[in-house]
């Protein structure tokens, strides 16, 4: 199988996953195996760990060629790689050497890939996310034989950048949360870059993720024990995904002008920007069970709390895939409070413009909820999330909220904003030919310091390898990069 430089536009053709996916052969493949001495395994544990190459093992990430180009510019500077594929849609975008086929289930996944560490002098493991069933037990495996990790997410700070962290992401951030803790740290950075910009088309997304799945069901039978961490099938999921891309579609200008009405209306007006309701972040990160219940309580408050006459404008997000009809369910609910008249449900995400004119933005723990700061309009965060801190976020409830919220102090949030980037992103996205390319050239020279167990440079010292710097306004920083 021929490989092609990263980055490059052959390696990233519509075509290849498919190409891939029909011949290409894994180097091995594994159902459950014994791990018979860990003393031995430890012995074996980071036999790079003395020279300057590390050996990186790859468990899932976005579905796309992201992790691929990724592996294959660390290959290209003399790091070893492996990937483990549970599912035909991983194998199907990887096209580097070293691909094993994990054909066991959950609970043989944790011996497997201790034995993996083992005999493969593993250093290093990358992966998308902390939270799905295999990828915890990873971790934990990795915590047992000192392995760094690398967690991939999407970007804290969006669009234009993508998440990586070693401890955790998320709720499981390394960050600071004391405000105060934020002051110093910035104190000591220069100023945030100005990232390259970088198209966020849903198209971009869904084309890889359709080649995903039909991977995915293909070679089923070959994976017959893989169980998706999503609790949906992938069938049921195109159907109710496509039956909302279809209403939006047919009902565009309806939408917009329901917008229009809202922002231009002399009625004061709330937002809940909803989450995907088998998001992460709500199950592992927030005290409730579903988006159902959040609505409940949301509804509830506004109800009894909020001005007479004021709105509440409740957004579905634009990825939602579930079969709950939220239109009706927030509607019948919204009635029950006696408040149906004031709540507006408004499909296909939250628009800048609707954010930027509302008197207040509630969230669970939504990056939706950065941005809303990031226009100087009152948060709240229901659950915890990096950004919900004193002086940035409201802190006295959810009931004083829709009276009393007030604008994030601009310098504590400016403070916060700085090490969040310089600490935690880089300039990229996991879609699309020059998003990922440029992921893969900021993300590698992180990857190698810490890796290394050296101090990674904030983001605006790193030299970007697309051969052009990263921008710095002029009237902060004066120096070039090298």
């Amino acid at each position: 199988m021929k490989l092609y430089p990263c980055g490059s536009v052959r390696a990233l053709r519509f075509e290849t996953p498919l190409r891939l996916l029909l011949h290409a052969k894994p180097d091995y493949n594994y159902t459950f195996m014994n791990l018979a001495n860990n003393d031995a395994a430890h012995s074996d544990i980071n036999v790079l760990e003395s020279t300057r190459f590390a050996s990186y093992l790859f468990l899932q990430g976005p579905a796309s060629m992201f992790f691929s180009e990724l592996a294959g510019s660390l290959r290209q500077r003399g790091h070893r790689v492996c990937r483990i594929n549970f599912n035909g849609g991983d194998r199907a975008f990887w096209r580097q050497p070293g691909g094993i086929d994990y054909l066991g289930g959950e609970a043989q996944f944790l011996a497997f890939v201790l034995r993996q560490f083992s005999e493969r002098g593993i250093t290093d493991l990358v992966l998308l996310g902390d939270c799905r069933p295999l990828h915890r037990l990873a971790i934990e495996a990795a915590g047992f034989f000192g392995v760094r990790t690398h967690i991939f997410e999407e970007g804290y700070i969006r669009p234009n950048w993508i998440t990586l962290e070693q401890t955790g992401v998320n709720g499981f951030s390394a960050l600071p949360r004391d405000i105060e803790v934020f002051l110093r740290e910035a104190g000591q950075l220069a100023a945030a870059p100005v990232p390259f910009e970088f198209p966020s088309k849903l198209s971009l997304r869904a084309l890889d993720d359709v080649i995903y799945s039909v991977s995915t069901m293909l070679l089923a039978w070959r994976y017959a024990k893989y169980q998706r961490h999503w609790p949906y099938g992938q069938l049921s999921e195109y159907f109710y995904g496509g039956r909302r891309l279809m209403a939006r579609i047919l009902k565009g200008r309806r939408y917009d002008g329901a917008i229009a009405d809202i922002i231009n209306g002399d009625t004061d007006y709330y937002v809940f920007p909803m989450q995907v309701d088998v998001d992460s972040q709500i199950i592992f990160h927030s005290q409730f069970k579903g988006q159902a219940d959040a609505i409940a309580l949301i509804l509830k408050s506004f109800a009894e709390h909020a001005p007479a006459g004021a709105l509440l404008v409740i957004t579905e997000h634009p990825l939602e895939t579930s079969p709950t009809n939220w239109r009706r369910l927030v509607n019948r609910q919204a009635e029950a409070f006696g408040v149906g008249a004031r709540i507006k449900f408004i499909p296909g995400g939250s628009p800048r413009e609707l954010l930027q004119s509302a008197r207040g933005i509630v969230v669970v723990n939504s990056t939706t909820g950065h941005q809303a700061l990031e226009l100087g309009v009152p948060v709240i965060a229901l659950s915890p999330a990096i950004f919900n801190l004193t002086g940035i976020t409201f802190q006295a409830g959810l009931d004083r909220f829709w009276r009393e919220a007030g604008v994030a102090d601009a310098d504590l949030f400016d403070a916060y904003r700085k090490v969040v980037i310089c600490k935690t992103q880089i300039n990229g996205s996991f879609f699309g030919k020059k998003g990922i390319a440029s992921a893969v050239a900021n993300a590698v020279p992180v990857m190698e310091l810490q890796s290394r167990g050296g101090a990674v440079p904030a983001a605006s010292e790193r030299p970007i390898k697309t051969g052009a710097p990263m921008r710095i306004p002029d009237a902060a920083r004066q120096e070039k990069f090298t």
